[in-house]
């Protein structure tokens, strides 16, 4: 899905450029969208939506780095062909919180368990197998530089009326689109953004998740406090632990609300919106047909062995995914579904003692995260033979 209709104005533009796009020679004149006094706002093809999202990374605006590797990698699928949706698709996923940013970012995310909210193994999926689940953009979609330099938030946006234009209209416009998408802005300058956004009725401030550092260099200290490889007696006075501290208690109670919610909702063929609860009441049918049960379920966990004696165990209240706690696990066979082991330590779903003793905490685990039922038939049906 493209958004606006600023990008048939200026594709023509990138594919006759004849030079070559650098951090040397900076964004051609010609790609010059508008100025207004130190602002200036360049084109770069930041135009793709993954209307099927279930998270939104959220920075200020991109960088002249992160507009470069667009541009470049644009002008190459424009020139083999490729349509204009795919060719702003391919920039959009090359530029997108690429370089050393991403690393610093995927650790922080599984810091806080967005990954549970996702039924998936790590966010590092989201860069990769798991793309699908992935929108990534700015507040500000189009790069904006302050005085020649890349825009960080000082002028306040909000407070900027060039500024409070463009996010409204461009920024508005994607949230319009993903209206049920956990936000995730990287740093207080986006958050302060996107919780002005909720005040207007753009977005839920529940699905807005505040608190992250910037994943840049510049905030390394920051960031490793937060993911606590950084003790308090270590910070330089550059470093607030305690407003760190603070933020990251909000954020993890929110994701912890998000999970047990099941939000973000799902979107039928018709586009309406519905909780995914309902693959989990067709999952426990499924399961009730090709096992036995073991004993009535309580509110969370419903029980079931097969005829070799192997406990099953489905969780009852998730709702964005079907959650499943197994004996075994076989990597060669199962390497495309997202699993997580537990070993005999490691705390669990206390329904799991009185309903699939052999899952509780004292022996090892596997819990498994289905996006459909059918997969979970076929791993039931593996199961069964071991």
């Amino acid at each position: 899905m493209l958004i606006g209709n600023i990008y048939k104005q200026y594709l023509g533009i990138l594919q006759s450029h004849n030079g070559e796009f650098s951090i040397q020679s900076g964004l051609p004149k010609k790609l010059l969208i508008e100025e207004a006094g130190k602002f200036s706002v360049y084109y770069a093809p930041f135009d793709a939506l993954n209307a099927d999202a279930r998270v939104v990374l959220v920075g200020i605006t991109p960088g002249v780095h992160q507009a470069i590797n667009a541009l470049k990698a644009a002008k190459q699928a424009l020139d083999s062909g490729a349509s204009d949706h795919q060719a702003l698709t391919t920039a959009k996923t090359t530029a997108s919180f690429s370089g050393s940013m991403r690393t610093p970012l995927i650790a922080m995310l599984d810091h806080i368990s967005l990954q549970r909210v996702l039924g998936i193994c790590t966010c590092a999926d989201l860069f990769g197998v798991r793309r699908d689940l992935l929108h990534s953009t700015s507040v500000l979609r189009y790069p904006v530089l302050y005085d020649g330099k890349n825009y960080s938030g000082s002028p306040d946006m909000i407070r900027t009326k060039f500024l409070r234009r463009q996010l409204q209209e461009q920024f508005n416009e994607e949230a319009t689109a993903l209206p049920d998408a956990i936000y995730v802005p990287l740093g207080p300058k986006v958050s302060a953004a996107l919780e002005y956004l909720a005040e207007s009725g753009v977005l839920s401030s529940e699905c807005v998740i505040s608190g992250i550092p910037h994943p840049s260099g510049a905030n390394a200290e920051r960031v490793a406090y937060f993911l606590g490889r950084k003790v308090e007696a270590d910070l330089s006075v550059k470093t607030n632990p305690t407003k760190i501290d603070g933020a990251k208690r909000t954020l993890i109670a929110k994701i912890d609300r998000l999970a047990s919610a099941g939000q973000p909702k799902a979107k039928t063929e018709k586009g309406e919106s519905i909780m995914c609860g309902s693959s989990t009441r067709t999952a426990e049918n499924l399961l009730r047909k090709m096992l036995a049960p073991l004993k009535t379920p309580t509110q969370k966990i419903a029980g079931f062995t097969t005829k070799r004696g192997r406990e099953l165990a489905l969780e009852r209240n998730r709702m964005n995914f079907i959650g499943v706690w197994a004996e075994c696990h076989d990597a060669k066979l199962h390497h495309k579904l997202s699993v997580e082991y537990y070993d005999h330590r490691r705390t669990r779903n206390s329904n799991l003692r009185s309903n699939a003793p052999k899952l509780a905490t004292g022996n090892t685990a596997y819990y498994y995260r289905f996006t459909d039922v059918a997969a979970l038939e076929d791993f039931v049906r593996w199961y069964e033979l071991h």
